[in-house]
């Protein structure tokens, strides 16, 4: 949406009734204090918005109404809303502005040659503006400020000598984002008042910027030294932005010199060709300063990298110092020994009470509980036959004696065979297999 179209109304608008009591002007407050509160509330929250969506920094008071335009009729109260906002900061005049944000004085020379009503006329098609009613938005400009910084430290390619830029190449990158110089300038004002941003002008007149890395609160002044790395830098961009054209301009002789051949242009084909080649010898000379300022970018890259691992070696190294402060080698040792003696008592304690305090003989603790376990069961065991087949219940008493004595002639086991049996006698006869189940079942 264009900042010169109308503002969209909200539904509390779309009613004539209530459109017209939140156009009128406002009334004395202590008549309808509620009324007065809901009816400025929805003019503050409702600007606010508009300004937030449409990215509007400023906003000119006696302009203003017209973009809220109903059926012929403008808002008659927006000088008495603005006051309040004015009251809790969340709108400022100008000359507050810059007061509150120490206003740049360099003016950006060449950028800025016009009076900051940019917005005014993008907002309401007017290309002039009273700078008594010309207000500011900070909560808008500190919004996109903080969207800039980010972009920027986003595009670093290195923390040591990617942060400096001159305000005019910055101006160009972003020219699509911010709208005007104007709008530029308020931005840069609100990165230099929140100490993101740090400007210096060189002997040259280019006024440079150097914004603040990711990991750090504020930014630190440019050092001569920064300036003389973004010096080496411009150089760079200088020679590759030459190499690029010259390398067009090649291209171009070699397709004359084709194309005087097919004329029959002999002289000047030749003639297209030795100005290419004298600008190929151009093309490695710079080239060769290319790589050469290359290599210097490299090394000063890799001594800041040096740099700080040598400050962070020396903070480890300090950290040590102090916390080593108290502690000495006879201390340390003396610890060590009371650890170990302390350990050594302890495993004496351990196997001290793991000991018992009476001796006995094992052997003896043992027949005493196969004795207990004799008297438990009695001196006699009982024999169960219920469970052999054709035979009545019958338990017979055998003296325990009686198992003690026995042999093993006494269970009539058969002898061992003398020889191997024979292919016949591996088929056992008739009364071979009815004697085995009687003996088995006896």
């Amino acid at each position: 949406m264009a900042l010169s179209e109308k503002a969209f109304l909200p539904p509390e608008l779309e009613d004539d009734q209530q459109a017209a009591v939140l156009y009128s002007p406002f009334r004395d407050k202590s008549l309808n204090p509620n009324s007065w509160n809901r009816k400025m509330k929805f003019w503050e929250n409702w600007l606010s918005k508009i300004a937030l969506e449409r990215q509007c920094l400023t906003f000119d008071l006696n302009l203003l109404p017209s973009m809220f335009e109903r059926k012929g009729i403008t808002p008659k109260c927006f000088a008495t809303v603005i006051e309040e906002l004015a009251k809790t900061g969340r709108v400022k005049s100008i000359e507050e502005f810059k007061k509150s944000n120490s206003w740049l004085s360099w003016g950006f020379n060449t950028l800025v040659k016009q009076p900051l009503t940019w917005s005014v006329g993008r907002l309401v098609g007017s290309s002039t503006a009273n700078k008594a009613t010309l207000y500011v938005w900070p909560e808008v400009v500190k919004k996109i400020s903080e969207q800039l910084l980010a972009d920027l430290q986003a595009s670093m390619a290195n923390e040591m000598t990617s942060n400096l830029l001159s305000v005019a190449e910055l101006r160009n990158h972003h020219k699509l984002s911010i709208r005007s110089d104007e709008e530029f300038e308020l931005i840069l004002t609100q990165l230099q008042h929140d100490r993101k941003i740090v400007l210096r002008e060189t002997e040259e007149k280019e006024m440079i910027v150097k914004f603040c890395k990711q990991d750090a609160t504020k930014v630190e002044n440019i050092l001569d030294f920064e300036l003389q790395v973004y010096q080496i830098q411009k150089t760079l961009k200088k020679l590759e932005k030459e190499i690029e054209d010259l390398s067009v301009r090649n291209e171009r002789l070699v397709c004359e010199a084709k194309l005087y051949l097919r004329e029959g242009k002999k002289a000047m084909a030749l003639h297209s060709l030795r100005k290419k080649k004298s600008l190929l010898k151009t093309i490695e000379r710079k080239s060769a300063s290319l790589v050469n300022l290359q290599s210097i970018v490299e090394k000063i890259e890799d001594a800041s990298t040096n740099e700080m691992v040598i400050k962070a070696c020396e903070a480890g190294l300090m950290a040590l110092k102090s916390l080593n402060n108290d502690l000495t080698v006879e201390k340390a040792e003396a610890i060590v020994d009371g650890v170990q003696e302390a350990l050594e008592n302890q495993d004496e304690i351990n196997k001290i009470l793991s000991t018992s305090s009476t001796s006995y003989d094992e052997d003896e603790d043992l027949e005493k509980d196969l004795d207990e376990l004799l008297k438990d069961y009695g001196d006699k065991t009982k024999l169960d036959y219920s469970n052999q087949p054709g035979k009545h219940e019958k338990t017979e008493e055998i003296p325990l004696d009686a198992f003690q004595s026995l042999t093993l002639d006494d269970l009539g086991l058969p002898n061992v065979p003398s020889r191997s049996p024979s292919q016949s006698d591996h088929a056992p006869s008739t009364n071979d297999k009815q004697s085995g189940k009687l003996l088995y079942l006896s």
